[in-house]
């Protein structure tokens, strides 16, 4: 609406890109309001590299890696409220067989005890002349069995150029996002940014997926201070 006042978060997303910072956002819960003011934040770092034509392609990147973040955040405080250990194969198995339903019908609980329980998802911008790096982070570290899932995502998705041959290759889509990694993967490497742009980093706290958007792979990246923000709705 013309004369509206500016969103004051992405009039920060402005300093940054302006000043060549990096921002992070936080936020405990990833419903619509979160998604779209992702996008609006996707659309002006693209628009910054003359990339405006990628906004979908990545926005569906970054969708699904929230996406998936946040439900593993889901998942531990449903795990410590059934009493199961999520670390263990067999209660995992257990407790994963009513999970969808069970937060679905009650997401306003869960959503709570994420807050309650400091759960959140970080995203992280960082611009360069020649590059976009993106982080999406969690703070649950992945379990074994989590891990391994999603490293043979990625390794099925390195070895094909189609999604219908990378199909082929996993039975697993058992929890629903295996296949959007691998989707992911080959959507980034057939836009030519490579199959090493996206990646993923397990630490004793955080869940850490990695983003390599590079323009001119010849020119690198410094590192600059810190614009924070946190993400409410």
């Amino acid at each position: 609406m013309e004369g509206a006042q500016k969103n004051p978060h992405l009039q920060k997303v402005d300093f940054a890109i302006s000043n060549n910072r990096t921002l992070n956002i936080k936020t405990y819960k990833y419903l619509s309001i979160e998604r779209d003011f992702i996008d609006g934040v996707i659309a002006k770092y693209l628009n910054s590299l003359g990339l405006s034509w990628l906004n979908n392609k990545l926005s569906y990147c970054i969708h699904e890696l929230a996406a998936n973040a946040h439900k593993a955040n889901t998942k531990r405080v449903y795990f410590e409220s059934m009493g199961l250990d999520i670390a263990d194969p067999d209660a995992y198995e257990q407790g994963m067989r009513d999970f969808k339903a069970e937060t679905f019908q009650n997401l306003d609980s869960y959503l709570n005890e994420q807050r309650r329980a400091g759960l959140y998802v970080i995203f992280q911008f960082q611009l360069s002349s020649n590059r976009l790096s993106i982080q999406i982070r969690n703070n649950t570290p992945t379990t074994a069995q989590e891990e391994e899932r999603i490293c043979d995502k990625l390794r099925i998705a390195r070895l094909y150029d189609n999604l219908a041959d990378a199909y082929d290759d996993s039975e697993d889509y058992s929890e629903g996002a295996g296949l959007g990694i691998v989707m992911l993967s080959l959507m980034l490497n057939t836009l030519g940014f490579g199959q090493e742009a996206i990646s993923f980093e397990f630490t004793e706290e955080e869940t850490i997926a990695h983003l390599e958007l590079c323009v001119d792979e010849n020119q690198a990246c410094a590192e600059d201070e810190v614009e924070e923000q946190e993400l409410y709705a």
